[in-house]
């Protein structure tokens, strides 16, 4: 019976030091989305690769100016498809869609937020999607990062690794792998279609911080 007591105490212990990893997990990587998000100025350019159910070859760039222009610019081939979208805010409009024909609003006020927090947790070739079907960034009227949330982060030297939450449902894992200098450098996620799997890798570089 003490036997038995020893290892119930034990896996509970191991249960609450991995609950305590996590939280300190999350913690850094809602850090690192709050660097982002409070950036006055920020630029990086990308590209994106995807093989298997979706083919995908990307790049371009994601911005924010000091005035609070925003934009999101990217090119390439897309599920077969030559492909040249937009997302740009100037002053309070917003263009977004096709970069021959976009779509003109009134700007949304969390664009910015829906644009960095879409990028940590989904990956930006989720709102790349989105503009090549003529629709604005998720959730660009606000509530993205209740919309989708990261759950089981855990922090692997210079990588975050999480589950996905999408409306309540799982939606899958990710890895996003950070430079030496803690900014983000690459990601990687296994899709899965009912028609098979999408792997898709985003490489970030170019990241500069301004003021």
């Amino acid at each position: 019976m003490r036997t038995i007591g020893r290892s119930v105490l034990l896996f509970s212990l191991q249960l609450m030091l991995a609950a305590v990893a996590s939280a300190q997990s999350t913690l850094q990587f809602t850090d690192l989305e709050h660097r982002l998000l409070e950036a006055e100025a920020l630029s990086l350019e990308f590209r994106v690769i995807a093989t298997g159910a979706v083919q995908v070859n990307i790049e371009g760039s994601l911005g924010k100016t000091a005035t609070g222009d925003i934009s999101l610019i990217a090119s390439g081939v897309f599920a077969g498809q030559d492909v040249d979208v937009v997302a740009i805010r100037n002053g309070q409009t917003l263009e977004y869609g096709s970069r021959n024909a976009p779509l003109t609003i009134q700007a949304p006020e969390a664009l910015w937020e829906a644009l960095v927090i879409g990028f940590t947790r989904m990956g930006i070739l989720h709102n790349i999607a989105n503009l090549t079907a003529d629709a604005q960034p998720d959730h660009a009227d606000g509530g993205v990062a209740d919309w989708v949330v990261v759950h089981n982060v855990e922090k692997n030297e210079q990588s975050f690794t999480f589950d996905i939450i999408v409306s309540g449902t799982p939606s899958g894992s990710a890895t996003l792998a950070l430079g030496g200098s803690g900014d983000p450098e690459s990601r990687q996620q296994t899709v899965t279609f009912p028609g098979g799997e999408m792997k898709v890798v985003e490489t970030y570089t170019n990241i500069i911080w301004g003021e």
